[in-house]
């Protein structure tokens, strides 16, 4: 049985795909990921037009040695991460513990919401786009700007 779902998204800044199966569109190079190393870099959120709010600051996600690192705009984050059928899992993600003053505590509050959601994971060429939310109503498209340099790469540490 076929499921459709229903999402407006952007892998790129101006391409938008929609009303597609689960498992992407590879009519418009869009792919789920199967694993932490097809997505092993460096990436900057570029497109948040489907996010809860505006990005307000820089939030920069570092995928390496089986682990993810992320700047929340205020704080940062770090855990061991995989994916399971196309969603990424956090297994346990240490912050740091700074005061963010708004607007910046409320982007932080999402994009941690973001990675505990298990989101769904989906390619195109140099961006990845996380899906989360109720029926994924959420998402957040980010551009690959650093390929690892050796093997899965190395995180930098909380």
């Amino acid at each position: 049985m076929l499921v459709i779902v229903a999402v407006v998204t952007a892998v790129t800044v101006a391409g938008v795909l929609a009303a597609r199966p689960p498992g992407g569109d590879t009519a418009n190079g869009s792919v789920p990921v199967g694993s932490l190393a097809e997505v092993a870099g460096t990436w900057t959120a570029v497109n948040a037009t489907g996010a809860p709010a505006e990005l307000v600051a820089p939030v920069q996600v570092v995928v390496a040695d089986g682990g993810l690192f992320v700047t929340t705009g205020c704080n940062t984050g770090r855990g061991p991460a995989h994916v399971e059928e196309s969603r990424l899992v956090i297994d346990v993600l240490a912050t740091t513990k700074r005061a963010c003053p708004s607007p910046l505590d409320e982007q932080e509050r999402w994009v941690l919401e973001m990675l505990g959601s298990r989101p769904r994971l989906e390619r195109s060429g140099p961006m990845v786009a996380l899906h989360w939310g109720e029926g994924e109503r959420y998402w957040l498209g980010f551009e690959l700007v650093q390929q690892p340099t050796s093997g899965t790469g190395t995180a930098p540490s909380v």
